[in-house]
């Protein structure tokens, strides 16, 4: 069933991004020690979100949380199936472990910044592959933000409403000071 097939997605996802920091790196997992990574699948939020489901995925309390989502042929899909989404939050879970960038304001949205770049590159990794740079998708979430569009696009940022320079970064007291969350794109709760 769907649960199966959100856990064999987390499952050889979560394989492919530690495989990624093992050869591109030489990290050994989250903590650098092979660290065990749990993953929940199929998470929702009823009170947010109708039907139940949950448009996001995170790192947290050391294992890697799945929501889900109805697809347009209305059966629930899981966030466990975007290689990108699943780079992002574990290299959340490895900031963590080493810089531990505070998630407010500017060190917040480095934070983001930097697990994007790494998911859509272990996602153009597994994808196009390493030799073909100039065939690689800068879309963040492909088909997971409104409208099954992308995200962010790291190509051409202000596509997904997102500042492209620095002079455009947003100060504010909401969101965490100015953190582009991924919740708050795909208009999920959390």
């Amino acid at each position: 069933g769907a649960e199966h097939r959100a856990a064999v997605s987390a499952h050889v996802n979560v394989g492919r991004v530690l495989d990624f920091y093992r050869s591109v790196f030489m990290r050994d997992g989250v903590d650098d020690r092979g660290m065990e990574i749990v993953s929940v699948v199929n998470c929702i939020a009823a009170e947010d979100e109708d039907p139940p489901s949950w448009t996001n995925a995170i790192w947290w309390d050391n294992r890697m949380w799945y929501g889900q989502r109805p697809a347009p042929d209305g059966r629930m899909r899981s966030l466990s199936v975007a290689l990108e989404l699943v780079g992002h939050e574990l290299t959340h879970g490895i900031i963590e472990r080493t810089s531990d960038l505070i998630y407010k304001g500017m060190s917040g949205a480095l934070n983001e910044s930097f697990a994007d770049i790494i998911g859509v590159i272990v996602a153009n990794w597994y994808g196009a592959g390493p030799e073909a740079i100039d065939r690689w998708s800068w879309a963040f979430g492909a088909e997971l933000g409104a409208e099954w569009r992308p995200l962010r696009d790291l190509q051409d940022p202000k596509r997904t409403g997102d500042p492209d320079h620095m002079k455009d970064y947003l100060r504010t007291r909401d969101d965490d000071g100015g953190v582009r969350k991924e919740e708050d794109v795909a208009g999920g709760g959390g």
